[in-house]
């Protein structure tokens, strides 16, 4: 490629030419509506889809097993509570039971807050589906809990919630952190 040469489709064939207001101002070369554009278009889309997801309370899916699948859940502060952390849902598809491990932090040091798998999203009061150990923090204001549940969440509308918990101003049933499955 010589110059300010750029690939243009035109049908199935790409043919260069030369456009000056089209040209990649740092390495001299562009592309236009080829594959690497279109990748490119793709990649960002993907990454803006990704963030907005992990953002909303948003969901990653890992397989580290045949037989396990793990789906990784952010917990948002509900009302400005400022507790936020992560749910881990490992599935052992040879068992038929799935670990649910939370860690949650900005908890009141040594407060204990009970969990829950709500049916819907947490934008809805929906009845509990599964009740989880409760989340105890440690001194630091870190807590975590670690519950066998029965079955898969996966490709469910499911949500879990942590309550602010008894011996606490406000109460015990006020959501604190939700995150939707």
């Amino acid at each position: 490629m010589q110059g300010n040469e750029l690939y243009r489709a035109q049908s199935t064939l790409c043919v260069p030419y030369r456009d000056p207001a089209m040209v990649n101002l740092g390495t001299g070369v562009g592309l236009v509506r080829g594959k690497k554009r279109g990748l490119s278009m793709l990649k960002r889309f993907l990454a803006l889809i990704a963030t907005g997801t992990l953002i909303a309370g948003g969901v990653a899916v890992q397989h580290s097993s045949a037989a396990t699948t793990t789906m990784n859940v952010m917990l948002a502060q509900v009302a400005f509570s400022g507790a936020t952390g992560t749910a881990a849902l490992t599935y052992d598809s040879t068992s038929g039971m799935t670990t649910v491990k939370i860690t949650v932090k900005n908890l009141i040091p040594m407060s204990s807050h009970p969990a829950h798998i709500h049916s819907g999203t947490c934008s809805q009061n929906t009845p509990v589906i599964a009740p989880l150990t409760n989340v105890v923090a440690a001194s630091n204001g870190v807590g975590t809990s670690t519950t066998m549940v029965k079955g898969t969440f996966a490709n469910k509308m499911d949500h879990i919630n942590v309550h602010i918990g008894p011996g606490v101003t406000l109460t015990e049933f006020t959501v604190i952190s939700c995150g939707n499955l």
